[in-house]
């Protein structure tokens, strides 16, 4: 016997653009979402309080920023009435960790990967490394500059430096 199915399973190669030619679709020709000339991710409608609502969307991931009213709320709902989506506060996206201090600050870090990096490669946890305030000392800046001429003035290599 052969199956065939008519719908791609999620994991096979081209299922991420068959969902994303989908989505776009149904965003712009029914929601009446405008979709970015320079980044094809980005899609924004205008409501009808003049306010924006935008979204996101990277393969099967997405993220949706507004000023909170019920007709942001109620364009959410329609795309998880037809697609069936997680609907909650973000706290990390495509590899950042968000964290959201008012409805007008919002902080962007790669805190996740930067501990996943320093796990994998430095000699003793991160936690055990002295923290530095950005931008840095102005020591910090000195022991450079010194170690940077150093090694420019011949140096075989950078010595120490007593931070």
């Amino acid at each position: 016997q052969i199956w065939r199915i008519n719908t791609p399973l999620y994991g096979e190669a081209d299922a991420g653009r068959i969902w994303y030619k989908t989505i776009v679709k149904f965003l712009i020709e029914e929601r009446k979402f405008t979709q970015s000339k320079y980044d094809p991710c980005l899609f924004w409608k205008v409501l009808s309080d003049g306010s924006r609502f935008y979204i996101v969307l990277y393969v099967d991931d997405g993220y949706s920023a507004d000023n909170g009213n019920k007709e942001s709320d109620e364009e959410l709902a329609a795309i998880n009435s037809r697609f069936k989506i997680d609907i909650k506060y973000a706290s990390f996206f495509l590899g950042n960790n968000i964290l959201c201090h008012s409805t007008s600050r919002v902080t962007l870090t790669s805190r996740a990967y930067i501990e996943r990096i320093a796990d994998k490669y430095l000699r003793k946890p991160l936690a055990d490394y002295p923290l530095f305030d950005t931008p840095c000392e102005k020591n910090l800046v000195k022991h450079y500059e010194e170690a940077a001429a150093a090694r420019r003035d011949g140096g075989a290599s950078v010595y120490p430096v007593q931070l």
